[in-house]
């Protein structure tokens, strides 16, 4: 009688650990929404998702788009590492072009903010580069 007594007793524990289980999976994604103000073309953005691991690390190109049009918006869900990473945008335009900021959102909050650039001439030769971190 008391080893099936035992066995009910694991059984329960084990359906409650599965639940929680269940609701750390709901908190596993990063929503993650880009925007950059202003106007103008941009040479490139690009975003990258690095995840640590025991002192590994692995880093992936989650957006690479050339020739943007600004205003630019761009929302993505990515997947979160247990361990930890960052999340990093970097966008590229030439000086001629009139950016006033880039702003990263993790789960809705803005999280960073750079300020852009003015227009310093009429010839489009020169780049500048914005970047934000965001490490979890």
């Amino acid at each position: 009688m008391k080893k099936i007594l035992l066995l009910i007793g694991l059984l329960i524990i084990g359906c409650s650990d599965n639940e929680q289980n269940d609701n750390l999976e709901e908190d596993e994604s990063i929503n993650v929404r880009i925007e950059i103000t202003g106007s103008g073309h941009s040479s490139s953005i690009s975003l990258y998702h690095t995840k640590a691991d025991e002192g590994l690390t692995e880093e992936g190109v989650i957006l690479n788009e050339e020739s943007i049009t600004i205003p630019y918006e761009k929302n993505l869900s990515l997947d979160k590492h247990l361990s930890g990473g960052d999340i990093r945008v970097r966008f590229t335009t030439y000086t001629c072009n009139s950016v006033q900021k880039l702003n990263l959102y993790i789960n809705g909050e803005k999280v960073c903010s750079k300020g852009g650039v003015s227009p310093s001439s009429s010839v489009c030769s020169n780049l500048y580069n914005l970047q934000c971190n965001y490490d979890y």
